[in-house]
């Protein structure tokens, strides 16, 4: 029988996350020729050899698709076949232009990589920025995309030979993982004291956890920004980080070092188990249980707790070296502020409130706060959409144009849409101060350069006096006005392709109404 060849699209999340290495592998071990590279919504991939062999590597595509991959759809058409090619290639990424990219979120550290990370015979052993192409930074790392590491934060560190290897042998985890780097060529730890004095340390992880266990606070820089660190258990520590962060009743998150930890202070089934243990490691609201090992200020008032899990190599490694089981990790900023990511935010806004300052090299392109759920039956409740979900699209059942909606001022996301695929932002937070809304206009420009995506119509809310909306209005785009329940409502059915007639129901405290006056619902 003469070769076969197929032209494959997949398009979703599968750049980033190991996609054309699996499908070179994969494609070997089927002895199939051919290519696969980066292009448009995902990666165009050509196999050719026997018939039955390029059916099996159809079925295989999505059946063993690596963990962090989220396919769409699949597309397969018969193409001419090519005389003579007997080997398989990963390409370069070809040249996007003005074609729109999608981009996975910041994953937590994979059980391999936590494995050689606590493994003292492991050339990465106690390495923070440990990472595989199943792991680690992606969209707080891009600058542009295609998502190769010279358009990342990691273009500044040059890969030693050792990364080198392993970035170009197919055979292995870290195979074109653009972060990839060791302890010789990669980013590397900073400690500073509350005067900005640089600590002189050998270790400056296990000096954190040691001033944690003392009571201190800490800034440790994360994934997407900056947290302030104390001991859960400490009630003098968490009202000063209170006194200092200017907040003064809001519940503080608690990071708990394991999940039999967690069960000590706090109730969790099996789909909230099933959340935080996900791979986007989201705070889950739990109920409370007596007698825990977190002081009654960490949530004073309140039944619930806000708890997570650690998801980076730096958090795991301050509870492997003795930092307090249970830690309040909280956004870094003063309240009502967005999360700090840099390090002259770093300095400028959250002086005089840390007593230590765990920082690094490797630059945050741009924030991204941690995501909140709730469990609801055997279903989970965005509170807040951040890290970890954050750029995953929703796709739509129909084409729309391209669009910016504005969203309100209270808990801001807003959102761009191309064609079927609508992309909400990260969470911006209340639009009251000067750095919020900073932070709101810079977060649409950032999604626009890195989705390639140029608005031809702006949606705002029709509340004459919203930030969000006046900076709509004068994008000199036609406009148009949508009432704030009715915008609620008409999400909920784009999100789920609802194209009927319902009756929706928006409760939402007060928004402004066609009457022009306050609506509760």
């Amino acid at each position: 029988m003469p070769d076969v060849r197929w032209k494959i699209g997949v398009s979703g999340i599968v750049q980033g996350v190991g996609f054309r290495p699996f499908v070179y592998n994969l494609a070997v071990r089927l002895r199939l020729a051919g290519y696969v590279l980066n292009n448009r919504l995902g990666v165009t991939i050509e196999v050719q050899g026997g018939e039955e062999s390029c059916t099996i590597f159809k079925k295989l595509l999505e059946a063993e698709a690596p963990p962090i991959a989220r396919i769409a759809q699949v597309d397969a058409v018969p193409v001419q076949a090519v005389e003579g090619e007997t080997a398989f290639r990963i390409l370069e990424s070809s040249a996007l232009g003005e074609e729109l990219t999608l981009i996975s979120p910041d994953n937590d550290v994979c059980p391999d990589c936590l494995c050689e990370m606590l493994n003292p015979e492991d050339r990465r052993y106690r390495y923070p920025f440990i990472n595989c192409t199943n792991c680690g930074p992606r969209y707080t790392i891009i600058r542009s995309t295609p998502y190769d590491r010279p358009y990342t934060s990691m273009s500044g560190f040059g890969m030693c030979k050792q990364c080198e290897a392993e970035y170009h042998d197919p055979g292995n985890r870290r195979f074109h993982a653009q972060p990839n780097a060791c302890p010789l060529c990669g980013p590397s730890l900073s400690l500073f004291d509350a005067k900005w004095e640089k600590v002189e340390t050998t270790d400056a992880v296990r000096d954190v956890a040691e001033f944690l266990s003392q009571g201190k606070i800490i800034a440790v820089k994360g994934i997407g920004g900056y947290h302030f660190a104390c001991d859960a258990a400490n009630a003098k520590a968490v009202e000063q980080l209170r006194l200092r962060k200017m907040r003064k009743e809001k519940p503080f998150a608690v990071m708990a070092a394991t999940m039999e930890g967690l069960r000590s202070f706090a109730v969790a089934g099996e789909m909230e188990q099933k959340l935080l243990l996900s791979r986007e490691r989201p705070i889950v609201l739990l109920h409370k249980k007596p007698g825990g090992a977190v002081c009654d200020a960490v949530a004073p008032g309140m039944r619930e707790y806000g708890v997570f899990l650690p998801y980076t190599p730096l958090q795991h490694l301050l509870f492997a070296s003795g930092a307090p089981k249970t830690l309040v990790m909280t956004s870094g900023n003063v309240s009502d502020e967005p999360i700090v990511f840099t390090e002259d935010e770093l300095q400028d806004r959250l002086a005089g409130i840390c007593d230590f300052y765990l920082t690094h090299d490797r630059p945050i392109v741009w924030r991204c706060d941690d995501s909140i759920v709730r469990a609801h039956g055997d279903s989970a409740v965005c509170l807040r959409r951040s890290r970890g979900y954050v750029p995953s699209p929703v796709f739509l059942g129909k084409d729309v144009p391209p669009i910016l909606a504005c969203g309100g001022d209270l808990k801001n996301v807003f959102c761009l849409s191309s064609g079927k695929i609508v992309f909400p932002g990260p969470h911006i937070g209340d639009l009251w101060n000067a750095a919020a809304s900073r932070s709101f206009a810079d977060a649409i420009s950032h999604f626009k350069k890195i989705f390639r995506i140029t608005p031809g119509l702006v949606a705002v809310d029709m509340h004459p006096n919203y930030f969000s909306s006046g900076y709509g209005r004068q994008l000199g785009l036609p406009v148009v006005e949508v009432q704030h329940h009715h915008a609620h409502i008409a999400s909920v059915m784009a999100e789920h392709r609802l194209e009927r007639e319902i009756i929706g129901v928006a409760l939402d405290g007060t928004g402004y109404g066609a009457d022009g006056t306050s609506w509760g619902g």
